[in-house]
């Protein structure tokens, strides 16, 4: 998802918002906002998953008392930021906060509740997300490139949902190729519902 808002961002933005005063000057500056944003998405989903195993444990009062400091570094942040970069400013300070501050403090507070991580497979997951993800986005990238004005015929919805039905099968189709551990698990769920 990450990988496809960065890369469809402007088609997302005009899809949603562009009508009446919404020019594309206003597309052009919330899609660059989009595209730093997505680099958070797989940091937001760690953070959610870190905030249900803390909550599983009970232990609510350091998670809450840093998760206070954390977004009082993002408002800081924010605020030199746009000062500093305009309206990118925005995305940008939440990705350092996310990266720098939020991150390591996931990864101490689930190793503090015994929840043992084993980072080879945390490599591999994200091995095979990044090569699954990537090639679409290259595939679709020369399509682009190559039918440029074959895009143009069809309304900005259609072509873009075309764009992500082919990212999307393809992300399917590689990730059921690397990954045999995953393609395993899928086959025995099969066998064991038509059983």
């Amino acid at each position: 998802v990450a990988v496809l808002f960065c890369f469809l961002s402007s088609e997302i933005v005009s899809i949603l918002f562009q009508r009446g005063a919404y020019t594309d000057k206003e597309v052009g500056v919330s899609a660059e906002c989009l595209q730093i944003l997505a680099l958070s998405l797989p940091l937001m989903c760690f953070f959610t998953l870190n905030g249900r195993v803390v909550e599983s444990f009970q232990r609510l009062l350091w998670p809450s008392f840093f998760g206070s400091i954390g977004n009082l570094c993002l408002i800081f942040l924010t605020f030199r930021f746009v000062g500093s970069w305009g309206f990118l400013g925005i995305p940008l300070a939440r990705l350092c906060v996310d990266l720098g501050y939020f991150l390591p403090f996931g990864i101490i507070a689930i190793s503090l509740f015994g929840v043992r991580v084993s980072f080879t497979t945390l490599i591999r997951f994200l091995t095979v997300a990044g090569i699954s993800s990537v090639v679409p986005a290259l595939f679709i990238a020369v399509c682009r490139a190559e039918l440029g004005g074959l895009f143009e015929f069809f309304p900005v919805l259609w072509g873009t949902v075309i764009m992500m039905a082919t990212f999307l099968a393809l992300y399917a189709a590689l990730v059921l190729w690397i990954d045999h551990g995953f393609r395993e698990t899928l086959s025995k769920a099969f066998v064991r519902n038509h059983s």
